[in-house]
């Protein structure tokens, strides 16, 4: 089934609206429906529709470009997009047969991927840059299911057989993903559900609505809406019961990011608790058809920014600041495949991130740090890599240098090739992208000034981006420059002075500080950051100005400080050595968090949109703190009578331990450990899954010995039991 048209009369005429201080309208040129919208960050957002449209905006919506060219029919209804990244972009419609078209180049040329006689795709969804699933109307007695592994290049549907039920057919937009799990909508009683990422599916009841026209699902809430009639799930979709919607409207699309939740009709409705409350987030006024055809939503570091989209051209726009999500876990080990030293990481969010070093050594993690592949591609390895930016998983930014000169390296396929569009005599200490098309350069002084470039390409051409003069001959550390919005920090060593402007560069100002050396810088807030010195300047300073003032506070090292990271009024110091240090209270005291096996940290980062931090040694070791990797495996997909939690074994332990635990229903599981005064030291679990026995493997050997207590919760059900480490 090709679209979900509303029943009622389409009205079409001037909006009277009631904005919210967080909504804005977006011009977008086009008269036509917008039916798809697919959000890479606050900046960079698309959007499809009729008559061939699909926009973009690189400014936040100040302005929207169509992108569309040959071969893209005009006649075509794009109903689906989505993009990887800035500049990787699928698309879907039905002109007469079923199309894919692809850009890697943000909409300069596209290529047709896929072809279908007949059928119609009903959406696509991507899990990573590389792999996505495609769901769409049966063709042939069954569901078009296809999957990709390249990004949308080529599409596959072995072993993706769904046979069709009776008349069945899809909703476009109507498939979700959350975790592992699948889920897609239906002209019928029931969806379709699968927790393999579509290897298998389970046909599971709606009943009460006669066709799913839309459904998400966010960790164990889910709603799936008829237009008419919406039920509910607390237990991930495997079950439905009724659901009062707000408003009085026909639902059109469901959304929902972590525990936040949209419907929209005439109004948009926005939850920010799980959906226990839906407060009424935007109206059109007088108008009484849904005009709002779609959501989409991204967030990145802590702006979240939707996108709504609707009739006759409309796009409208929510932005929220949210609070910087604190990292909480474990420190791990993870295996890094080199030796050589690292002294670099660019942490993208909780899957991707990007470490650089000795001998030009380039690694990628795609999946939180399980693995780390080397991508070092063509860069030289008389290089050292010294500082690094990755945007996503397929662009980044990095400088080296050998001998006398230093390099850019820039790449835009997740590091396959490199190409070297800048060397030139002197040494690269930072590079930052503001876009996923800005990029900026600052390197130690040379005739004078200050070595600062910055590209709008993608780091292909670079100029001269600011002129800085400057006396200085030592020039400043590699990674200890600090960017912030349109404000930048950096250290010019030697002379107890930091640069700061707040333009981006257009003007500069100096600030006095009371150590010779920075070596490390970090902000928490446009005001509030942290600066740590050498082990010849030792020291650590904050300031609650911006930098107008830098005071000095406990230091918990008196070694060199490698680097600083943060979130709200928790920090992490990581010294030159194997130490690694937390404060909760902005500063005012500090505690060991982590002591590495071996080897020196020379740089850490929390990721930008996310809550994990990486750390990196000179003797190419990473380490990592987050939520665990899931060291769960499970020992029976038998339905267990009723809810356990197993004593650990072996107990007492020292330092490895099993917790079992059985599950009757799928759902949200969390399991934590906490401390004999009652306080959170470790999340172990902290996701959906499905009925069965499960044991996870718990590692405490960043813990001190002494009595502990794991608690499981799922659906209601709580446990909690004793453990206790002995070292």
């Amino acid at each position: 089934m090709k679209r979900f048209i509303l029943l009622t009369t389409l009205l079409i005429f001037a909006l009277t609206i009631n904005l919210s201080a967080q909504w804005t309208v977006q011009t977008s040129g086009v008269t036509s429906i917008l039916r798809s919208v697919s959000v890479v960050n606050d900046n960079v957002a698309f959007i499809s529709g009729d008559a061939g449209k699909v926009l973009k905006t690189t400014n936040g919506g100040t302005t929207w470009t169509n992108i569309a060219a040959s071969p893209v029919p005009t006649t075509m209804g794009v109903d689906v997009v989505r993009a990887i990244d800035a500049n990787t972009v699928i698309i879907a419609g039905s002109p007469a047969d079923t199309y894919i078209y692809k850009t890697t180049n943000s909409g300069t040329t596209w290529t047709q991927v896929f072809t279908q006689v007949g059928g119609y795709v009903d959406d696509i969804v991507f899990k990573d840059a590389n792999t996505g699933f495609l769901y769409g109307d049966p063709v042939g007695s069954r569901w078009s299911l296809w999957k990709t592994t390249n990004s949308g290049t080529t599409w596959d549907s072995t072993g993706l057989y769904l046979p069709q039920i009776s008349g069945e057919a899809g909703w476009d937009n109507a498939m979700c993903l959350n975790g592992n799990s699948l889920y897609f909508g239906t002209n019928a009683a029931h969806i379709y559900r699968s927790t393999n990422f579509g290897a298998s599916w389970i046909s599971t009841a709606t009943t009460g609505l006669t066709q799913s026209t839309s459904i998400t699902v966010s960790g164990s809430i889910g709603y799936v809406t008829s237009g008419s009639a919406t039920l509910k799930s607390t237990d991930a979709g495997a079950t439905w019961a009724t659901f009062t919607t707000p408003g009085t409207g026909t639902n059109v699309h469901l959304q929902s990011l972590d525990t936040r939740f949209w419907i929209s009709q005439t109004n948009i409705y926005y939850s920010t608790d799980n959906g226990a409350t839906f407060p009424l987030s935007y109206t059109y006024g007088s108008q009484t058809t849904g005009p709002i055809w779609n959501i989409g939503k991204n967030i990145t570091g802590n702006t979240l920014t939707v996108y709504a989209t609707g009739y006759a051209g409309g796009i409208w726009k929510y932005t929220e600041t949210l609070p910087t999500p604190i990292p909480t876990g474990t420190w791990t080990e993870q295996t890094s495949g080199i030796t050589t030293g690292l002294n670099t990481v660019s942490a993208v969010d909780d899957n991707v991130a990007w470490a650089g070093g000795a001998s030009g050594k380039v690694l990628r993690t795609t999946n939180k740090g399980a693995n780390w592949v080397n991508v070092t591609g063509t860069i030289p390895t008389t290089y050292t890599i010294y500082s690094i930016f990755a945007w996503d998983a397929n662009t980044c930014i990095a400088t080296g240098v050998a001998g006398s000169n230093t390099s850019i390296f820039q790449t835009t396929n997740g590091g396959t090739t490199w190409a070297t569009p800048n060397t030139h005599a002197g040494f690269g200490d930072n590079v930052y992208m503001s876009d996923a098309a800005t990029a900026y350069f600052i390197g130690d002084p040379s005739g004078g000034n200050w070595d600062l470039l910055k590209s709008t390409n993608t780091g292909i051409n670079w100029a001269t981006w600011s002129t800085l003069a400057t006396t200085n001959t030592a020039g400043t550390y590699n990674n200890a420059a600090w960017f912030q919005g349109t404000q930048i920090w950096f250290p010019n060593v030697g002379l107890s002075q930091m640069y700061y402007s707040t333009n981006m560069g257009t003007n500069w100002v100096t600030q006095t500080i009371t150590l010779s050396e920075i070596t490390a810088t970090c902000f928490n807030t446009t005001t509030t950051g942290l600066a740590g010195g050498s082990s010849a300047s030792p020291g650590l300073l904050k300031t609650t100005n911006a930098g107008t003032t830098w005071t000095a506070i406990t230091n918990p090292y008196t070694s060199t400080i490698a680097a600083i990271c943060g979130a709200q009024t928790t920090w992490w110091v990581a010294q030159q050595g194997t130490g690694i240090s937390i404060s909760t209270n902005d500063g005012v005291n500090w505690t060991t968090a982590y002591t590495a096996p071996a080897g020196n940290f020379i740089h850490m980062q929390k990721s930008r949109a996310g809550a994990t931090i990486w750390a990196v040694r000179d003797n190419g070791a990473i380490s990592r703190y987050g939520v665990p990797l899931s060291g769960i495996i499970p020992i029976s997909n038998e339905v267990p009578a009723s809810y356990n939690l197993s004593q650990n074994y072996p107990n007492p332990f020292n330092p490895v331990t099993k917790i079992n635990f059985a599950l009757p229903k799928s759902g949200l599981v969390t399991l934590k450990i906490y401390d004999i005064l009652g306080k959170e030291v470790a999340l172990l679990l902290n996701e959906t899954r499905n009925a069965g026995t499960y044991s996870f493997e718990f590692n405490g050997s960043n813990l001190s010995s002494g009595i502990y207590f794991y608690k499981l919760e799922s659906n209601g059900f709580t446990d909690i039991k004793k453990m206790m480490l002995v070292k």
